[in-house]
């Protein structure tokens, strides 16, 4: 019984270790997008800003009258 609750404990430890190892930090997850730029935009629904980034090729500066498909992305 003693030997059962320490491999259990054990068990538990290197589960709690492992999982902890792959985890990202905060500072990590910040620095996702590196590309584009950051902004908000106010949802009355939600009644919060929620976080957008935005990112337009440069090739677009060059001729303002062409298109680009759009891509969203769905948190």
């Amino acid at each position: 019984m003693k030997q059962q609750r320490l491999f259990i404990f054990i068990n538990l430890l290197i589960l709690f270790f492992h999982t902890s190892l792959f985890a990202q930090s905060q500072k990590d997850q910040q620095n996702i997008f590196e590309i584009g730029v950051s902004d908000s935009l106010y949802s009355k629904t939600l009644d919060e800003y929620r976080k957008i980034w935005v990112h337009v090729p440069e090739s677009a500066m060059d001729n303002k009258n062409k298109k680009y498909p759009v891509l969203f992305v769905l948190d």
